[in-house]
């Protein structure tokens, strides 16, 4: 149950499932930064490997959490916001953790933009004000390998360089969006199975919602991700078609078709460039 206090400023959400190899540290990540400020939540998909014994033994850091099948991580972080009562969410995936101090500069930026209506914070090509949905906190993001290694550190990508990809500028795991802004766009579409964030961000960006992007890293991401370059084969594959199916809904056909063919010929640029790699 959420304990009895002040709508708090953030929300953090954790949904996972079978979890246990990973969850310890981004549990421990949140244990030392959280503060009064935030609430945490946790969706549990109905694990069987002990994840649930890790949630409970984490009870004195969790405000809300739940154990029970649902339809897919899309559907259980609709669940975890609907459970959630923070003013701005941040989804926290089981496989991820917070970057040392990333909690502080966040609440920080968020305080800014409550109290000054994001003035500062319209992005390249002119100013939008905040308006009642408030402002996008974008990040970057550590990516890194199962000894913590990184492997490289995602980078926004220049607005305004890409037409018709507004949602490439900044990555998910390390953006915050207002609650008010995620109830007015219906959450995440739970008939995506991958791309779900890419869509909720496309359609964030197409209101026009000013975002404060934030020179520095906010999560470390271990590689792997369904979404990531290195999942296996058959996971790219309906990644690459969801995207596709994304991007036809909001720019067209022949704005699908163009990105495709830049994120094909910078996998095949990718083989060619590896040691011993061919870009056959």
């Amino acid at each position: 149950m959420s304990a009895a206090r002040g709508e708090p400023l953030l929300s953090l959400v954790t949904v996972c499932r079978n979890a246990a190899r990973t969850i310890g540290d981004t549990f421990a990540s949140v244990r030392a930064q959280r503060g009064p400020e935030v609430e945490y939540v946790v969706i549990d998909g109905g694990s069987d490997d002990g994840t649930v014994e890790l949630i409970r033994r984490e009870a004195g850091i969790i405000d809300a959490w739940v154990s029970e099948p649902d339809r897919g991580i899309f559907d259980a972080m609709n669940k975890g916001a609907r459970r959630s009562t923070g003013r701005n969410l941040w989804f926290l995936n089981a496989d991820d953790r917070l970057e040392p101090g990333a909690l502080s500069e966040v609440l920080d930026r968020l305080r800014d933009a409550a109290g000054d209506g994001a003035r500062e914070g319209g992005r390249e090509g002119g100013s939008v004000g905040a308006g009642e949905g408030g402002v996008i906190l974008a990040g970057r993001t550590r990516r890194v390998d199962d000894d913590g290694t990184t492997l490289a550190i995602d980078r926004h990508v220049a607005p305004g360089t890409r037409a018709g990809e507004p949602a490439h500028t900044f990555a998910h795991p390390s953006t915050i969006m207002p609650r008010a802004l995620f109830d007015r766009l219906g959450g995440f579409d739970p008939s995506l199975r991958i791309a779900g964030d890419y869509d909720l961000l496309w359609r964030a960006m197409s209101l026009h919602t000013p975002v404060i992007e934030l020179d520095r890293v906010l999560t470390v991401m271990r590689a792997g991700g369904v979404s990531s370059g290195d999942a296996p084969l058959a996971m790219r594959v309906r990644h690459e078609l969801e995207v596709i199916a994304v991007q036809r809904r909001h720019a067209g056909v022949a704005a699908a078709a163009r990105g495709h063919l830049v994120r094909l010929g910078r996998l095949l640029g990718a083989r060619a460039a590896a040691p011993g790699g061919s870009a056959r």
